[in-house]
């Protein structure tokens, strides 16, 4: 599993590629976010030794070097150095142009490096930084691309002085077996390989002899999108011209196919040699619920390989998100201590937030950590924590966790908040993280536990993902009663409204209105309806709400009145407690009406309450009569002493 601080995803905000009108330098395998402190010299005594050797496939070279670029020098990106002494050893390093598409050079390095060109033989030296900083070496001769996969291996030696620290390189983990590594704190150096995932960023620096040469760096939109915000949003895209020369006149088109279409084309007027241009294409408003494939592309030029760029969106009822539409959130990233990851929303239309899911990491040093959602204003100050907090086990690994919002809170158009990941507990890499080659604007943020300055952070996503309650996704389900006696069957009306179109369950029709007759063997139980409405026209077809629910308690009685078998009534104390007794076990609305011996009401009172208490402490000591009507008009009479 990849473990990442949040202070190492800060610095990969650094861009993966730097140009200029003569050279470019460009990172070959693209980071990943993920580092690495034993796959490269890392300036440590137990790493007097260094062997490795890993694969570059064409996939990871397309769109950022071109065929027969000439390369003059080659390096690595340290997310940190040393921390007291800078490490210099000798270093060889090997390049070799392949067809190969996966790492099929072994594990023995001696037979790995056969037939590979030797680009540099000379001194390294790993520095002292505290955050990012390069190694460049002059490659001689200069090694020409040939427009394929690369192979590079090195090793390293080193008598020191060390460090007492290891220097971290950015790194690239999404191969399988991206290569395979060695070292060795005594001699002799290493010859046997173990297989790895993990590669070191590689820093290509050629000549720049394009004149027509344009990159699509991204395609921007959020990856769910909640139809019934009814509100369109902007899809960007962000074009960079490669080129040695400025470039007018370029022509991106945008064609969104799938669960709802769209194209449409956009002009940049002119962009600099080595700059960048985001462009925005017209509003999109997708209501067809479904996936929305997204396609951003340029005209052909000198390398048609860097000239699209996709994404896909998801169109959803009421979840709306940042991060893709699906995709494995493997990666596990946290603090040392505790804090909170959240990312930054501004709902169109107002709406209620009720729940956010989380995406769990995979590793399964994350078990036993205690997370919950948190809520944070615009400005970074604690709103709340969800209601429920979990404690992860090994069942929730790479999955999607709910934390709800209990009440929902309601949110006004235009409001900014963020929303995500409280870690209550350090040590652990529980938020799932999953790389990606955007800066989101609505980006992602730390923060204390108690709210406060937001710290950005860098490329990739985090699976949160907030999950809202509209107007028109609440249905109201009522009913003439909710008690029924058995053996006295009663009919009941139940009523629905909210929606275009209902299903009741039970069969019981798919009307605004239905008639049910409760009646169940047995002692005294209970059944329970429900009903689904669903939206037939506008923003809201196609969702349903949750469902409502009515419950029916039946009891074993023929009516309260006269029931000896029906004890769910009492009254307590009986005789009363200077004049004052409990009526306990009500359901629903009922009248309460006291009797003198001559038939006289002396107390009346209605309750809702499942407990009632009447005072007779005015009236003279003696026998009375309370009877108890629900809303059915059944009644129970029972006999009282009234003792004063």
């Amino acid at each position: 599993m990849k473990k990442i601080t949040l202070a190492i995803i800060a610095l990969a905000t650094c861009a993966s590629s730097a140009f200029s009108q003569v050279t470019t330098t460009v990172t070959a395998p693209p980071s990943s976010n993920a580092s690495t402190q034993v796959r490269a010299p890392n300036g440590n005594a137990t790493h007097k030794f260094v062997r490795g050797c890993f694969i570059v496939p064409q996939s990871d070279c397309q769109g950022f070097l071109m065929t027969n670029s000439v390369v003059t020098n080659w390096g690595l990106r340290l997310l940190q150095g040393t921390s007291a002494q800078a490490v210099t050893g000798s270093f060889t390093l090997y390049i070799q142009n392949t067809a190969d598409a996966t790492y099929l050079k072994g594990t023995n390095f001696p037979a790995a490096i056969v037939g590979m060109p030797v680009a540099y033989v000379g001194n390294m030296t790993v520095p002292v930084a505290a955050g990012a900083a390069t190694i460049t070496l002059p490659l001689i001769p200069n090694f020409t691309y040939a427009g394929q996969g690369i192979y590079v291996a090195y090793a390293w030696d080193s008598n020191g002085p060390f460090d007492a620290n290891y220097a971290t390189y950015d790194a690239n983990h999404l191969m399988t077996i991206g290569g395979a590594t060695a070292d060795a704190s005594v001699t002799p150096a290493p010859t046997t390989l173990t297989n790895t995932n993990f590669r070191p960023v590689f820093l290509w620096t050629c000549a720049n002899t394009a004149t027509n040469e344009l990159a699509l760096e991204n395609v921007v939109a959020p990856g769910k999108v909640a139809k019934l915000f009814n509100s369109p949003h902007i899809i960007t895209a962000t074009v960079r011209n490669l080129s040695n020369v400025a470039l007018n006149s370029v022509s991106v088109g945008l064609a969104v196919t799938g669960a709802n279409t769209m194209a449409n084309s956009q002009v940049i007027s002119s962009i600099p040699a080595g700059g960048t241009q985001t462009v925005g294409f017209t509003p999109f408003n997708p209501l067809n619920l479904g996936l929305n494939n997204m396609v951003v592309s340029l005209l052909p030029d000198q390398n048609p390989a860097n000239n699209s760029a996709s994404w896909t969106q998801s169109v959803t009822c009421d979840v709306q998100a940042q991060n893709p539409s699906a995709g494995s959130y493997t990666s596990g990233v946290g603090t040392t201590a505790t804090g909170c990851i959240v990312n930054r929303f501004t709902v169109p239309v107002g709406a209620t937030l009720t729940a956010v899911r989380l995406a769990i990491a995979s590793g399964a040093s994350s078990t036993g950590s205690t997370i919950a959602a948190v809520l944070l204003d615009g400005a970074g100050a604690l709103i709340g924590y969800s209601s429920n907090t979990i404690t992860i086990s090994g069942s929730m690994l790479n999955t999607f966790q709910t934390f709800n919002f209990s009440p929902g809170l309601i949110l006004s158009s235009g409001t900014n908040f963020h929303v995500g990941f409280a870690q209550l507990q350090g040590g652990h890499f529980p938020m799932g993280f999953t790389p990606g080659t955007s800066f989101i604007p609505s980006g992602y943020y730390y923060c204390p536990l108690a709210g406060g300055t937001l710290q950005g952070l860098g490329y990739g996503y985090f699976g949160i993902e907030p999950v809202f309650q509209f107007d028109n996704m609440v249905i109201t389900a009522s009913a003439t009663k909710t008690v029924v006696c058995k053996g006295s069957p009663q009919n009941v009306t139940l009523s629905v409204t909210g929606a275009d179109t209902y299903v009741w369950s039970a069969g019981l029709g798919t009307g605004s209105t239905v008639t049910i007759t409760p009646s169940a063997n047995g002692a005294s139980t209970a059944t329970q309806v429900s009903v689904i409405g669903s939206y037939t026209t506008g923003a809201a077809s196609g969702c349903k709400s949750n469902q409502s629910a009515i419950t029916f308690t039946l009891l074993a009685c023929s009516g309260l009145a006269n029931n000896s078998a029906n004890d769910a009534v009492k009254l307590y104390p009986n005789p009363t407690a200077s004049g004052k007794t409990n009526v306990t076990g009500l359901v629903g609305e009922n009248t309460i009406l006291v009797y003198n011996t001559l038939g006289q009401v002396v107390h009346s009172q209605i309750t809702t309450n499942e407990t009632a208490t009447i005072d007779i402490s005015a009236y003279p000591a003696g026998n009375y009569l309370v009877k108890i009507t629900d809303s059915s008009r059944e009644s129970r009479i029972i006999k009282i002493v009234n003792q004063n």
